[in-house]
């Protein structure tokens, strides 16, 4: 099985969650020890390796700790021309993001089974200290438990190996930790729901960044937004500029109908060796909203945004 069957399985196990079908699942549903198996873990919002723990109770009783087995913790979002933003099961998709504040994703989560295990029916528990919004389509992950049929046989560690040419002459294994988000910050703005607090025509949010981010220029960080278009009307548009370790992030809505929500964002480096996250956050110094006419109006305050360092796993 290459890194196109990975992303086959976690494609199905994306179409299932979102169409409101299942939200914690492992795939396959029977497996040898050993083998690779990929966990739909709902959607998460913080989950991260080291906030995370991962057992299996085997058809005897036998408690395995896997968490030192977790291969990569990835977000699969769904193709942004699909039905889950356009036509198709939007309901579904809607109530998830509604109860989130955040962009449809599935977090997955890719495991080496371990070998040793009994034949027959075993339970996966994962648990984390990442926090919980529960609701119509976001489970407790702490609270429910994962089935799967452990076969007879010893399976392998999945390499997932693809060619880098068309010819097939370089064989490489795949890096699945490469597919998870890279260390950042973000910026949140108040946790209310969609149409809470909407109607805005700009937002502009300046923040002081702390030493440990390099001189910020276009190619050293970059500053990423979430697609949140399906709850909003807006049609948002964003910039970014940075002087010295002052950053500026301007949000526009030319029709007046920017949520608030839609002002979430990531600071992130663009480099091969990403800045170090620290304890020192950066500094949320103002944020400006404008009606559609570029006249200030009351909303949200600076003191009302958070900001919080992610170490590996988010946006």
């Amino acid at each position: 099985m290459r890194m196109n069957r990975l992303l086959t399985i976690i494609t199905l196990l994306a179409a299932s969650y979102l169409t409101g079908c299942a939200g914690l699942n492992p795939f396959p549903l029977a497996a040898r020890g050993g083998d690779t198996i990929s966990l739909a873990l709902g959607s998460q919002d913080g989950m991260t390796k080291a906030n995370t723990t991962v057992t299996l109770t085997d058809s005897v009783g036998t408690v395995f700790d896997l968490t030192s087995n977790v291969r990569a913790l990835m977000k699969l979002y769904a193709d942004p021309t699909s039905g889950v933003y356009y036509g198709g099961d939007t309901y579904t998709t809607s109530q998830l993001m509604n109860n989130t504040a955040h962009a449809p994703w599935l977090t997955v989560m890719a495991l080496d089974l371990p070998t040793g295990i009994a034949t027959g029916a075993a339970n996966i528990n994962v648990n984390t200290t990442g926090p919980q919004k529960t609701g119509i389509a976001s489970p407790d992950i702490n609270q429910l438990s994962m089935g799967i049929e452990i076969l007879t046989g010893t399976g392998s560690s999945n390499g997932f190996g693809f060619f880098r040419t068309r010819n097939g002459q370089y064989q490489n294994t795949g890096n699945l930790p490469q597919l998870e988000p890279q260390p950042q910050y973000k910026v949140l703005p108040p946790d209310v729901s969609f149409g809470t607090d909407a109607g805005y025509g700009a937002a502009e949010i300046k923040i002081q960044l702390p030493q440990s981010v390099p001189q910020p220029d276009s190619s050293a960080m970059d500053v990423v937004i979430p697609n949140l278009r399906l709850m909003t009307q807006s049609k948002c548009q964003m910039q970014w500029s940075a002087q010295d370790d002052m950053l500026t992030v301007t949000f526009t809505s030319m029709n007046g109908q920017l949520d608030i929500l839609e002002t979430q964002f990531s600071i992130l480096s663009t480099m091969q060796t990403p800045f170090v996250i620290t304890s020192t956050l950066p500094t949320i110094e103002s944020v400006t909203l404008y009606d559609i006419d570029g006249n200030p109006v009351t909303g949200p305050a600076a003191s009302d945004f958070s900001v919080v360092a992610q170490g590996g796993f988010e946006i």
